[in-house]
């Protein structure tokens, strides 16, 4: 399970790798929607998350996400 700030990182690296932004300030409650990210950039944001983590993320469940803090969240569940 990575930390909050493992969590950041990983999300700012990985939105960097998929679609070459460079996302400063992020906190756990950054709204996903607020990042300007489309939802093809954002399956695959999600995907690279899984892969580095070594988990599943049901797509039901991350239609739910709206948050950094609620996809910390799920892949606590995880």
């Amino acid at each position: 399970m990575a930390s909050d700030s493992e969590l950041l990182e990983l999300f700012r690296e990985a939105a960097y790798q998929v679609d070459q932004r460079e996302l400063d300030g992020l906190s756990l409650d950054t709204r996903i929607t607020d990042l300007g990210v489309d939802s093809v950039a954002l399956l695959e944001i999600f995907g690279y998350v899984e892969e580095e983590l070594d988990v599943y993320l049901p797509q039901e469940e991350l239609a739910q996400v709206r948050t950094l803090r609620d996809l910390g969240t799920l892949i606590a569940r995880e």
